[in-house]
């Protein structure tokens, strides 16, 4: 966010500071509270999409596709993705296994020793 007086703009693309649990866990939250019967999303869709992760946090494409490699491994597999064929998705696997909340306390939990470390 650059602000000039009164106007201010927004940046999209990458945000190093966004932890990949918070990533998954607004991923979680999207597809449990919008479209729960959905078992896979295109990167466009979780960029561009009306309250998809891409936009609550003004990720561009590229970033939106990085953090969602990740999230296979993160995920525990449970997530998976796949960029085969020119179509790059995101499979809701087993997504269902996933509790969104405990991801978030466990990021907590283990910032908060490295803290005290």
């Amino acid at each position: 966010m650059a602000g000039l007086g009164e106007l201010y703009r927004f940046r999209r693309g990458p945000k190093a500071s966004l932890p990949d649990e918070m990533f998954l866990f607004a991923v979680l939250d999207f597809w449990e509270s919008f479209y729960p019967d959905r078992r896979s999303f295109s990167v466009e869709f979780l960029t561009f999409e009306r309250g998809s992760p891409g936009q609550v946090f003004l990720l561009d494409e590229e970033a939106v596709a990085d953090r969602l490699a990740r999230l296979e491994s993160l995920s525990h597999e449970k997530l998976r993705w796949d960029e085969s064929s020119g179509m790059r998705q995101l499979y809701m696997h087993r997504a269902e296994e996933l509790e969104r909340w405990d991801i978030l306390r466990e990021m907590y939990r283990h910032d908060m020793q490295a803290m005290a470390a």
